[in-house]
């Protein structure tokens, strides 16, 4: 599928259609490509009818699958995670909803959220410590 710069609805049918059988977000195509996720939003969504020069031979290579093998394999290590996730029991999972809710709240104070993760980071190596020592 040629791209000369003009997003036509196939053009943006066939990004969404992408985007969604490698089951990637904006944000994750953002990331790769070092842009904006409003960017691919509008892109697909039909919100800017062309892009800047220097994109068409991106969006060519993206409309054409030359990026998939990479934006597959850049997306596994999210889905690894959340296959860890899947396994967790549930008090794990309450245990780290609370921890995420405590860092959001202390967003604001850079110097308490710090402390958190170094907190965090000490009990984690000390529970793995002890049980590479075999202790309980």
């Amino acid at each position: 599928m040629p791209f000369s710069g003009r997003f036509s609805p196939e053009h943006r049918q066939r990004l969404h259609q992408l985007r969604r059988r490698l089951g990637l977000s904006y944000q994750e195509l953002a990331n790769f490509f070092n842009m904006s996720w409003s960017t691919f939003r509008k892109w697909e969504n039909g919100e800017t009818p062309t892009c800047h020069p220097r994109h068409v031979s991106l969006v060519n290579g993206l409309l054409n699958g030359e990026y998939d093998e990479r934006l597959h394999a850049s997306h596994e290590p999210i889905e690894s995670l959340l296959d860890s996730w899947r396994r967790m029991p549930a008090l794990m999972h309450q245990c780290m909803e609370r921890i995420a809710s405590t860092y959001d709240l202390c967003q604001n104070d850079p110097e308490v959220c710090a402390n958190l993760v170094e907190r965090l980071n000490q009990a984690s190596s000390l529970a793995i410590g002890k049980l590479l020592d075999g202790e309980k």
